[in-house]
């Protein structure tokens, strides 16, 4: 009885503890929608912020406001701007985070690992990737490590059918993140496929059927009310396209195939994946376990979708669920491993060191950014406080007709304001050969005539935009845009 309070003692203890440290890393790092940094409104976070704030005002996504991520990507920031605001998404991120730890501690337990080295490992790769926070990637580590966590039970425990509870779990996930992005389920889609041909093999073939359904079942769970939602809006389309058709034709002509010429530029970025492959390769070899063999597959799957897509840094946390588990099958001791090393017998050692000591500094540099445009100058609140300066020539009343063209996200955040049509920034980037965000734009301002309209101070001549501007509409103010008022119309 005592050792056993004493074990409870101990869980509690590391429990809260590592709920602690979590949370102040995240405060730290997750400088997007952390409280540290109120002023801190960059790239696709501020989008998903509008978009969730919008959400809470009644707006519809994709009918309203433009995106082309999935819509439960946006339910979870407009959760977090329920609960709290801004800082409220910062809350369920962290919280999120946590269980992401607990899940790959799990894991490593689940394949004889008893360090702490691949969870500080992955950290910092981690921390670096994902930029800041709030980004999809981010919130997609919680599903795909829940399913990892189930795939390698039913490995390990050797049994013979596979319980349709997981399946049930895995089409759960893969239903949130296909409705989020359908790249970061790869993880889950490869571990499934594998388990299928398992069962295949071992002619459990009324076992696979049941998996099936009840997978199926479990997608369904998830996007049927997701699809009656946008059909009582009269926006199921426009979720349809934006959530998978959209992403077909932006993949299609910005997926960068050339990384393969620049391949030495990315080392760092392909390190966590390249190591993840060669080690499922030499554990295969050792032991040659199904569980290993899915886990090679699934790492080179990975490898290979992030080879043929854009090199963003956010995008290569698709690798970190794998890198975690395949440090721990290379170092399941680090003591043992650190005898190993010093006798230069353990060449996994010295890899994940190196790898850890190449993204220690990237890590540093990317949260200390934040810190130094916060705190050491105050670049932050210089933009809140020329957006709230230019805005006061806005009159309350007419804020609801306020949109911006090509300007940066970041300023709806800090003004406050939700743009009154659906394509209000990044107008050019948007437009697609099927779909002509500009040109909708375009023919907006000059049909609609909106009261204000935020542009760039500098744009060509034959600027579409520009020529509307100067025939129907008065430059107010200029600080951060130019601020223009409709004064056409009779108006």
């Amino acid at each position: 009885m005592l050792s056993l309070h004493i074990d409870r003692k101990q869980k509690l203890v590391h429990l809260f503890l590592t709920t602690m440290c979590v949370f102040a890393v995240m405060l730290v790092c997750a400088a997007s929608t952390s409280p540290l940094y109120p002023y801190y409104n960059n790239g696709d976070s501020a989008i998903f912020l509008l978009i969730g704030k919008g959400l809470t005002e009644g707006k519809v996504c994709y009918a309203d406001l433009f995106d082309h991520k999935g819509p439960i990507h946006f339910l979870i920031e407009a959760l977090g701007w329920r609960i709290a605001g801004r800082t409220g998404v910062w809350l369920l991120e962290s919280l999120m985070t946590i269980a992401c730890v607990f899940l790959a501690q799990e894991i490593c337990k689940e394949i004889g690992s008893k360090s702490l080295l691949p969870l500080l490992a992955a950290g910092i790769v981690y921390l670096y990737l994902f930029g800041h926070g709030n980004l999809t990637e981010d919130y997609s580590m919680l599903p795909v490590l829940l399913c990892l966590y189930l795939s390698v039970r039913y490995y390990t425990s050797r049994l013979l059918k596979h319980p349709p509870v997981y399946a049930f779990v895995y089409g759960v996930c893969f239903g949130l993140l296909a409705l989020s992005r359908v790249n970061n389920a790869l993880v889950i889609c490869t571990m499934s496929l594998c388990i299928m041909i398992h069962l295949i093999r071992e002619k459990q073939f009324c076992n696979l059927l049941s998996n099936l359904a009840v997978g199926i079942l479990g997608i369904v769970v998830v996007a049927a009310p997701v699809f009656v939602y946008f059909q009582a809006k009269g926006a199921l389309y426009d979720m349809l396209y934006c959530t998978f058709l959209h992403n077909f034709f932006y993949a299609k002509s910005s997926s960068n195939v050339n990384v393969l010429k620049n391949l030495p530029n990315y080392m760092v970025l392909y390190a966590p994946s390249v190591f993840s492959v060669v080690a499922f390769c030499v554990k295969l070899k050792k032991e040659p376990a199904p569980l290993w063999r899915a886990l090679l597959v699934s790492a080179i799957v990975c490898l290979l979708a992030l080879l043929f897509t854009n090199s963003y840094a956010h995008y290569f946390i698709l690798s970190i669920p794998l890198y975690v588990v395949a440090v721990a099958v290379l170092i399941p001791d680090v003591r043992q491993e650190w005898h190993r090393a010093l006798r230069a017998k353990s060449w996994g050692y010295w890899i994940v060191l190196m790898i850890t000591v190449a993204y220690f500094p990237c890590f540093l540099y990317s949260a200390g950014g934040p810190f130094y445009k916060g705190y050491v100058t105050d670049i932050s609140y210089s933009r809140y406080e020329t957006v709230q300066t230019c805005i006061q020539v806005i009159p309350e009343a007419e804020r609801d007709s306020v949109i911006g063209y090509e300007i940066a996200t970041s300023w709806y955040v800090d003004s406050g304001i939700t743009p009154c049509y659906k394509y209000y920034s990044m107008q050019h980037w948007w437009t697609t050969e099927d779909n002509d965000v500009l040109g909708d734009f375009v023919h907006y301002v000059r049909s609609m005539h909106p009261k204000w309209v935020i542009a760039p101070k500098k744009m060509e001549q034959e600027d579409a935009v520009k020529q509307v501007l100067d025939a129907e509409y008065t430059l107010i103010t200029e600080g951060d845009y130019g601020y223009y008022r409709y004064s056409g119309g009779g108006q």
